[in-house]
């Protein structure tokens, strides 16, 4: 019973979250799936099922995924994390490669600014030790 009360209670609203990231995520291509469409949507009496459904989807194939069997999740697990990896390494690689940047960049010289000074810190009286 605990175990379930963790479940409906405490794991969901961090993966209700997590499925409007990815909707929100996804609406960069696809506008009709921004999560910020759905009180328009409201307002104006239409339906929330599009952005929604995204969120859902996605929970729903993971769920499926890892109801199929812990190998299986496990191997999709490690794919996504070997390509989110990958991106990372590439973005890397990228980033000294591609641009007109100058390597003197990385070694700017610091001006004071400052006219004061840093001083030693006060000692304690002699009685106080």
């Amino acid at each position: 019973m605990s175990g379930w009360v963790s479940y409906l209670a405490g794991f969901a609203a961090p993966v209700a979250l997590g499925a409007l990231a990815f909707s929100e995520y996804l609406s960069h291509f696809f506008p009709a799936l921004r999560v910020s469409q759905q009180a328009d949507a409201l307002q104006s009496g239409g339906c929330i099922w599009v952005p929604a459904g995204a969120g859902v989807g996605h929970l729903a194939l993971f769920t499926v995924t890892n109801i199929l069997g812990l190998s299986l999740a496990a191997r999709l697990q490690s794919a996504i994390t070997i390509s989110t990896l990958g991106v990372l390494a590439a973005f890397l690689v990228l980033a000294f490669t591609v641009g007109h940047g100058q390597w003197s960049n990385f070694a700017a010289t610091a001006t004071r600014t400052s006219t004061h000074g840093f001083s030693a810190p006060s000692l304690p009286p002699r009685w106080f030790l």
